[in-house]
């Protein structure tokens, strides 16, 4: 990440000035740096690695249980258009019982 003013790759971490900017890095992920060519004071936010993983992760799942869910769906379908989902949800029939005379 450059420097907006000078472009230069050399910067450090700088300190919150104030309770404004203090606040500010509590709230948001936001990274204060000074350049060391121009000594310019700039913001870059960044996330944490945590929710860099976490994000990645949960579209992971979100994207599993999609396909799932579309599977499913698919299945019961196909079962339906078939016929055998009525099959399975009617009891079978009775057999009629000998009679004993």
């Amino acid at each position: 990440m450059p420097c907006p003013t000078c472009g230069s790759f050399a910067y450090h971490k700088s300190h919150s000035r104030n309770r404004w900017e203090k606040l500010l890095r509590r709230i948001f992920p936001v990274q204060i740096y000074r350049c060391d060519v121009c000594g310019r004071r700039y913001r870059h936010v960044e996330l944490p690695l945590w929710m860099k993983r976490r994000t990645v992760g949960m579209v992971w799942f979100g994207v599993t249980l999609l396909f799932v869910c579309m599977a499913l769906v698919l299945l019961f379908y196909t079962i339906e258009q078939r016929g055998q989902v009525r099959n399975m949800l009617t009891p079978p029939p009775v057999a009629p019982k000998p009679s004993r005379k």
